[in-house]
Formats: C-alpha cells, sequence, structure tokens
C-alpha cells in the first residue's frame, strides 16, 4: 500500500485511512483453492502435510502460488471413483432393505439425543423448559428422525491404491460422499479391527520363526487362560491343516494356536508389524492372531505393499515436490525405506495369499470379478460384521479397502456383511478395470535370486497324521504334498520306522465355543 501511495496510485489521506484498518484473513476462501470433486480426500491429505511443513519452509501456502508435485494418477482416480459408487451403491440399498431401527431404538434414542443437542436452535434456548420443547419437538419431527437414521446407516468407505514397488498413492478415496472432501478420511482418519486382514502379519511372523507353508497346526478348540476362540463353523474342525490352507480358508483356530503354541511370541508380532507399516500401537493380547487390535487402513495397506515389494517397506508418498511461483524447487521427497522383511519369507508369504485368491476366500476375485492377472490377497471381518476389508496386491499395484459405519452400533446384519461380499468386490472390479484400461505389462511374482526358496516333497501322512513333517521318500506310502520351503528349514527324510509317533499339542486342548472375537467367513 506504501508503494501504491508512492507510485501515486492513491493518496496519502487514502493511505493512512486503509493502512490503519486491520487486516481480515478469511482462510476457509483461501482453503477452498484445496478442495476437488475428483479427488477431495486426498487434496485435502496434501494440504494437511502442506500445513504441517510450512513452518519448516518458510511458506504461505495460501498466498504464495506454490505448485505442489503429486503421486495421484488421475486414470486411476476415476475408475476409483466410479467403481467405488457403483459398488456400494449396491452394497446400500442391501442393507437398507434388512436393518431395522425397531430393533435398535436405544441405539437411536442415542443418535437422535447427540443430534438435538447439537442444533442450533437448541444450543441458543435460554432456559430448561425452552430447551425441552425444542427436545421433544424435534424428536417427534419424522423429517428430522428420518434424517437422523439415514445418517447413522450409511455405508462408508475408505479405499487406497499405491504403487507396489515406490509406495506412491496414485488413487484415494476416503469416504462415500466425493463432494464433501473435507470430513472424515476413512483412509488415514480411522482406527478400525481389521479382522483377519491382520492374518499376514502373524504367518510372517511364523515364516520367520522357521515354519513353512506345509507346516501342520492342529484344527482343535483351545481354552487358553479363559480365551477359547472358534472357526466361523464351529462343527468344522479336527485333525491337521498346513498354515497354507489356515490362510487360505481363514481357519482362526490355526492362526490362534500359532500363538499359543508359541510359535509367534506376541512382542514380535508388534516388532513385525511396526516394520512392515504399523504405526499405531497394538494391544499384544493372542486375540490380535484374529484381528482384534485396531489399525489405520492405509497402515495396513502399506503391510500389504511390503509383502508385494519383496520386504522392502516403502513410506505412502503423496507429495513428490514443491515449487514457488518461480519455478525454484523448495523440495523434492523420496520415498523413505528399509528392509522389513527378507526377499524369501515375502515370497513365501506372497505364494500362501496367492492361494486365497486362486483357491480360497477371496476366489470372487477370479469367478465374479474376473481379474485374472497375478494376485495375493486377504479378506477380513470383524466380530458381528461391524467392518469389512480386503487387502490385496498385484506386482504393480497395492491396494486396500474398507467398508463400514461411521456409528459402530451399526453392522451389517449378516454375511452379506463379510469382507469377501462387500470389500473384496470393490477391488477386483477396480483392479480389472485398471489392467484393462491402462494396459499394464503382465508380471508375475518371482523367487528370490538367493535361491533360498525351493519346492520339495513332503510325506502325506507325516504332515496330516503324525503333525511332524517329513520328507517324501520311498518308505512314504501316503502319497507326497509339494510345497514350498526355505532350505534352511528342511526336515528330514521320512522313516517308516522312526517317524511313527503323533505329534500334538494338547496343552489347553478344551473344547468350547463362547469365542465373541474377530471372525471371517469363508464362502
Amino acid at each position: 500500500m506504501h508503494e501504491m501511495w508512492e507510485d501515486g496510485d492513491i493518496t496519502e489521506e487514502q493511505y493512512r485511512k486503509y493502512s490503519e484498518m486491520p487486516i481480515e484473513v478469511f482462510i476457509e476462501e483461501s482453503r477452498a483453492k484445496f478442495r476437488s470433486s475428483f479427488a477431495p480426500h486426498f487434496v485435502e491429505y496434501i494440504r494437511q502435510q502442506m500445513e504441517e511443513m510450512s513452518e519448516k519452509y518458510g511458506y504461505d501456502l495460501y498466498e504464495d502460488g506454490l505448485t505442489i508435485y503429486t503421486s495421484l494418477d488421475t486414470r486411476m482416480q476415476k475408475i476409483a471413483n466410479q467403481v467405488v459408487k457403483v459398488q456400494v451403491d449396491e452394497i446400500q440399498k442391501q442393507f437398507d432393505k434388512l436393518w431395522d431401527w425397531r430393533k435398535n431404538r436405544e441405539t437411536l434414542d442415542e443418535l437422535l439425543e447427540k443430534a438435538i443437542k447439537r442444533t442450533h436452535s437448541y444450543r441458543i434456548a435460554q432456559s430448561p423448559e425452552e430447551k425441552s420443547e425444542i427436545y421433544n419437538s424435534l424428536k417427534r419431527n419424522v423429517a428430522f428422525v428420518d434424517s437422523v437414521q439415514k445418517n447413522a446407516q450409511t455405508i462408508e468407505v475408505g479405499f487406497v491404491v499405491l504403487d507396489s514397488k515406490t509406495g506412491d498413492i496414485r488413487a484415494m478415496v476416503g469416504g462415500r460422499d466425493i463432494e464433501k472432501g473435507r470430513g472424515l478420511n476413512h483412509v488415514t482418519q480411522i482406527r478400525r479391527q481389521p479382522g483377519s486382514s491382520f492374518k499376514p502379519i502373524i504367518y510372517t511372523v511364523a515364516l520367520d520363526n522357521g515354519l513353512y507353508p506345509s507346516y501342520p497346526i492342529l484344527n482343535q478348540p483351545f481354552d487358553f487362560n479363559g480365551w477359547t476362540p472358534t472357526n466361523f463353523v464351529e462343527d468344522e474342525i479336527g485333525g491337521f491343516l498346513t498354515l497354507r490352507e489356515g490362510i487360505k480358508n481363514s481357519v482362526n483356530l490355526v492362526a490362534a494356536r500359532l500363538i499359543i503354541e508359541g510359535h509367534v511370541p506376541l512382542y514380535k508380532v508388534e516388532l513385525y508389524a511396526k516394520k512392515m507399516g504399523i504405526k499405531y500401537k497394538l494391544n499384544l493380547y493372542p486375540a490380535i492372531s484374529l484381528g482384534a487390535s485396531e489399525v489405520v487402513p492405509l497402515e495396513l495397506a502399506s503391510v500389504y505393499g511390503t509383502i508385494a515389494n519383496r520386504g522392502i517397506y516403502n513410506e505412502p508418498l503423496s507429495i513428490q515436490k514443491i515449487m514457488d511461483k518461480n519455478g525454484i524447487l523448495i523440495e523434492a521427497f523420496a520415498p523413505t525405506s528399509h528392509e522389513a522383511i527378507s526377499a524369501e519369507t515375502a515370497y513365501m508369504i506372497t505364494s500362501m495369499l496367492q492361494t486365497v485368491i486362486n483357491e480360497g476366500s477371496g476366489q470372487r476375485i477370479r469367478s465374479i470379478h474376473n481379474f485374472r492377472r497375478p494376485a495375493a490377497g486377504k479378506t477380513g471381518t470383524n466380530g458381528d460384521y461391524k467392518d469389512a476389508w480386503f487387502m490385496g496386491f498385484t506386482p504393480q499395484l497395492t491396494a486396500g479397502v474398507w467398508v463400514g459405519f461411521d456409528d459402530q452400533r451399526v453392522a451389517f446384519t449378516g454375511a452379506y456383511g463379510q469382507g469377501a461380499k462387500v470389500a473384496a468386490p470393490i477391488w477386483g472390479e477396480f483392479m480389472r478395470e485398471v489392467y484393462d484400461s491402462l494396459q499394464f505389462e503382465v508380471e508375475d511374482f518371482y523367487p528370490p535370486s538367493s535361491g533360498d526358496i525351493v519346492s520339495v516333497s513332503f510325506c502325506k501322512s507325516s504332515i496330516f497324521e503324525m503333525g511332524s513333517p517329513r520328507l517324501y521318500s520311498d518308505e512314504c506310502s501316503s502319497g507326497k504334498v509339494t510345497d514350498l520351503i526355505n532350505i534352511r528349514d528342511i526336515p528330514k527324510t521320512f522313516n517308516s520306522e522312526r517317524d511313527t509317533a503323533i505329534v500334538l499339542f494338547d496343552k489347553y486342548g478344551v473344547v468350547d465355543s463362547n469365542s465373541h472375537e474377530a471372525i471371517e467367513i469363508v464362502n
């Protein structure tokens, strides 16, 4: 303004008058520049990070004319938006037909009370009598009650796509309504129980502790200091199952026994989870084997990205570089990386997760959604159908899906709400559309160059009858089972005279079915 006066654009009187006026900053109008109807949650995520860095780099985020280069792939974002809308709209229709507020009256009363007390008329009411009158009026107002009900039963979604090799965020749908964008980001700002989609971390620890895909675990109920988990179908028990079978069909007792039998120490679960991408503190009790500790969807997606990237963790990256209004580089960002697990272990758990999609709880990816490229992943459904998950990857892309409700007193009412049916379709449809339209080269998962992962044949009876794997020999009359193993863990060869005893871990072996822990339903 002083320069305008010196240049003769304004008079001295005008200069003195206006220079004494307070400066009003309309921050919301400035922030509007960061809003987007295309990728609103991603843009808001960028804005939040830029604000955090503003003091370090000394820029004014809203006025300095910065150019921000991001990792977003607009082609993938467009597909993500379309797929999420179509799939969630279909799920919503089904849910609305089955949800009954008359059976959830207590929850509705609590929601109404909270909503009424947030209204402007209630807050400005002067007397208790006036507040009571407004309260009773709104509670009888059909339109108001309907709006509260509709908001509470709205299905929400979080969907994120990462570059498997770099960790770059390629697409993000942080909520159902992409027009809002400033609401809760269900990719970065919620923590929920992941159910069985957490199990790959448990199995990864087991593999590093000397187990292998064909290692047998007893599929039998137990009572571990009062903890008595069950399989979804309680009578589907008995005998031995291999780790590959356990994760393929999401068998709770196999994952749980890895903890109580000492194959997977709880402290290692936390150690591995942190190395692979989980930052939020975990609750280290045995039920974590079934996904009973809350996680952030983006962090769990980065765990799967670590596996996809042959054991190398990449911090999810959204901002690539920042330039000032003159085109001068302020900062360029590179992925923060470290080796989380060995390439050998990553390859074996990848192979097991491929079985999930090809034959197990995630096979709808193939049979219904017709995605045929090499892929690996895991479904997840927590207790009472409150949250549904699917996490998976190809050699090029890693994607994670969460579907649920903001108020966890609202939940899916039956088996249609499992991860395989409400989360996996988003993943499968997105991957098929992306690979069909963007013409990715065909790429498969390949074993590490060390040569330490080999395929061997085991004597079948040593696994399923004895519970103690032995390599196949001519003395084995039961047939063979062929699978991967790290050469460091290869067992002895079957000997019919020596190998006769059954190995059972039955210290806590009590049949009970009082579990209320996370479950995974196999279709």
